[in-house]
């Protein structure tokens, strides 16, 4: 009887041991889970801001549509009965007369492009970004892109790149 109880319990403590350990490692699953998808959804934000230095260090800050100048516009027959059945074509006449580019200032644009060079060393999700986006600024400031792509380029390779 003695033996037999004893087996019991041993026989419990096993399976309850198991159970547990079973537990764990889905618990472990579900935090790395929820770890990739953290982790996703900064790189998502981290890349939007990235878009929005890159803006700035090309020198566009935003666009203001003039709703008065369309008015305007519309009113004096700036755009034909003909032109009216093409969207597109009313859209373009329209942007070229009443859409306004907002300015950016040089030293905006100086910080924009070193940061985009800081972040591109620091986070290598924005590397491949910054090494790509740093040759056309080139067009803006001949003097400052080349200088930072080059120590860009030479903080290292690329560690996660796909293969295409």
């Amino acid at each position: 009887m003695l033996v037999v109880s004893g087996s019991i319990t041993l026989l419990s403590v096993a399976i309850s041991s198991w159970l547990a350990l079973r537990q764990y490692r889905l618990k472990l699953k579900e935090e790395e889970r929820l770890s990739t998808s953290a982790r996703t959804e900064t790189d998502i934000k981290l890349v939007k801001a990235f878009g929005e230095l890159m803006d700035v260090a090309n020198g566009r800050s935003g666009h203001v549509v003039s709703e008065k100048t369309v008015e305007f516009l519309l009113a004096r027959k700036f755009v034909s009965d003909e032109e009216l059945l093409d969207p597109t074509s009313v859209g373009r006449k329209l942007e070229a007369a009443a859409v306004f580019t907002l300015p950016v200032g040089r030293g905006a644009q100086d910080a924009a492009i070193a940061a985009i060079a800081t972040l591109g060393a620091r986070h290598e999700v924005l590397r491949v970004l910054a090494l790509q986006g740093l040759p056309s600024l080139k067009i803006v400031r001949p003097d400052l892109a080349p200088e930072y792509y080059e120590q860009l380029a030479q903080a290292g390779p690329v560690q996660h790149l796909p293969e295409v």
